[in-house]
């Protein structure tokens, strides 16, 4: 399981990190322009078929993630 988030970086003009934990605990980042972002949301909206789905974990972590961050 990963967990990500998304956040534009503001001394950066047009770049957003992806910062994420990978399967084995570690924090990880990727510096990704909004082209590059965009690209990247279209090639997996085109092949929803190669995607895994989240499991029962990675939606209970979401739900509170949400419920907790208002």
């Amino acid at each position: 399981m990963s967990i990500g988030k998304i956040q534009a970086i503001k001394e950066k003009d047009g770049y957003s990190q992806l910062m994420y934990i990978d399967s084995s605990g570690s924090y990880k980042s990727l510096l990704l322009t909004a082209r590059e972002l965009s690209t990247g949301q279209d090639r997996a909206s085109k092949n929803l078929e190669v995607l895994l789905p989240p499991t029962f974990i990675d939606k209970l972590f979401s739900f509170l993630l949400r419920l907790f961050s208002r």
